[in-house]
């Protein structure tokens, strides 16, 4: 982990910036999803700060939507990131809500 205000990270990771639409901080055109978000407010914590954001604006790569245009995350692969440790997004669960047949 290095900072930004000492490191190019693009240089770096060999990954490629894309202008935003909404924001100053550039997209990643590696990832399948970028989100350009707003800080509304930060709240610190002893260990951390927590991100209060709007969300301006959500690109996706075509190759993750299916033929509708809606996100297909098994094609995403989204990670989280907990107690040190990048993680993967496991399997589905559920559904919200639920019908009778």
């Amino acid at each position: 982990m290095v900072s930004g205000r000492d490191t190019d990270k693009f240089s770096a990771t060999g990954l490629t910036a894309q202008p935003a639409t909404q924001v100053k901080a550039p997209l990643i055109a590696e990832c399948p999803v970028n989100i350009e978000c707003k800080v509304r407010q930060v709240l610190s914590l002893e260990s951390h700060d927590v991100f209060i954001a709007d969300v301006l604006a959500v690109h996706y790569n075509e190759d993750v939507l299916d033929e509708k245009g809606h996100a297909v995350l098994d094609k995403i692969m989204p990670i989280g990131y907990c107690s040190g440790e990048y993680r993967a997004v496991a399997a589905k669960l559920g559904t919200y809500g639920f019908s009778q047949k």
